[in-house]
């Protein structure tokens, strides 16, 4: 169903996407939130974009940064990956795809923390030389300007 096509629904000030229903903030008046080219048509809106526009204060879950881990990995190759963090209901979680293989970490009340349990599973893995750095909070891109975070070697 389209913005604006369902004249009975945006009469009771509810806007019809894709078929989810997503209440007006306006109580009920016709406005520029049910006409195309309004707010909510918008490609965000429509579900094209891959993260909120909210301010990440107010998203409850899902990616809300990613990071960048470089170092060796086993087999004595230079890798760089993003990371990717998640707020979930328990706090916040990290996951980074390497090849086939997949690590995540559990849920901790830290960005910082959730990441340095990632390092240490992939520590676990065999990868050397690894480090860490903030490039994306939210869709805000951080321009790379962010500080590494060295994690020594394990003995």
């Amino acid at each position: 169903m389209e913005f604006g096509h369902a004249p009975d629904l945006t009469r009771r000030g509810i806007i019809v996407t894709d078929g989810a229903l997503v209440n007006e903030l306006q109580g009920g008046e016709d406005t520029s939130y049910n006409q195309l080219g309004g707010l909510l048509s918008q490609p965000m809106a429509k579900g094209y974009g891959s993260m909120s526009t909210l301010p990440l204060l107010f998203k409850k879950e899902g990616l809300v940064e990613k990071h960048q881990v470089e170092g060796v990995d086993p087999s004595d190759r230079y890798f760089n990956r993003a990371i990717l963090v998640n707020r979930t209901s328990a706090g916040y979680s990290t996951k980074v795809m390497y090849e086939a293989l997949i690590v995540e970490s559990r849920s901790h009340s830290t960005i910082i923390a959730a990441v340095k349990e990632l390092v240490e599973k992939l520590q676990d893995f065999g990868f050397t030389r690894l480090r860490t750095r903030p490039n994306f909070k939210g869709t805000r891109y951080l321009a790379e300007k962010e500080t590494w975070i060295d994690y020594p070697d394990r003995s």
